[in-house]
């Protein structure tokens, strides 16, 4: 973990992920997914892949066409839960069916290179609005499927819009001959409240 003090107070704290990423292809056409998130089979065309990654918590990574299909979106967790029960993901594992990712590289989303939400309401979690764990995933998840063999790769998302809590995550990710090597998460955080505790002797 690093941490710089910025001016203001701000602090920029960027954490490595613990694990190296573990890897599932989705077994099925990502379109099969439109009634799980209230969307049409034709949000689902994105030229960023689909899959199942893992930096320690799995994440099922879904994209979309663009920031209003982002927008729209919303888990169906019924239509969702029969889904995974039919093996379609390639697995019923709970733990890796739990967290459901829809991104977006719709330009409009620009200055940040993706816009992104977290649904997880099997574990309480109707939606998050900044989910460093899944922005660890989506780093390797991308670096993995670009061509570049080696170095550092670096994207900003977005998180939480929807919610009216926008959230900018910085992920970055190490490549030497092709293997992800190493992700990072980083991003902008200010003291909101401080407590101690006492504990007894």
């Amino acid at each position: 973990m690093s941490i710089e003090e910025q001016s203001g107070g701000a602090l920029f704290i960027k954490l490595s992920a613990a694990r190296a990423p573990e890897f599932r292809p989705l077994t099925i056409d990502p379109k099969a997914f439109a009634p799980t998130l209230h969307l049409e089979p034709a949000d689902f065309e994105s030229p960023l892949p689909a899959g199942m990654v893992s930096c320690g918590t799995p994440f099922v990574i879904l994209p979309l066409k663009n920031a209003d299909a982002l927008r729209r979106a919303r888990l169906n967790i019924d239509a969702w839960r029969s889904l995974v029960a039919t093996g379609a993901l390639g697995t019923t594992e709970p733990s890796w069916t739990e967290h459901v990712y829809p991104v977006t590289n719709d330009a409009s989303v620009r200055p940040a290179d993706l816009r992104v939400r977290m649904f997880a309401p099997d574990l309480g979690v109707t939606e998050d609005p900044a989910t460093g764990s899944a922005a660890a995933c989506l780093a390797a998840h991308l670096a993995k499927h670009v061509t570049r063999p080696d170095g550092t790769l670096k994207w900003t998302i977005e998180q939480g819009i929807e919610m009216g809590r926008k959230s900018t995550l910085y992920l970055e990710a190490d490549k030497n001959d092709g293997d992800v090597m190493a992700v990072r998460v980083g991003g902008y955080a200010v003291t909101v409240s401080e407590g101690q505790f006492t504990l007894p002797a």
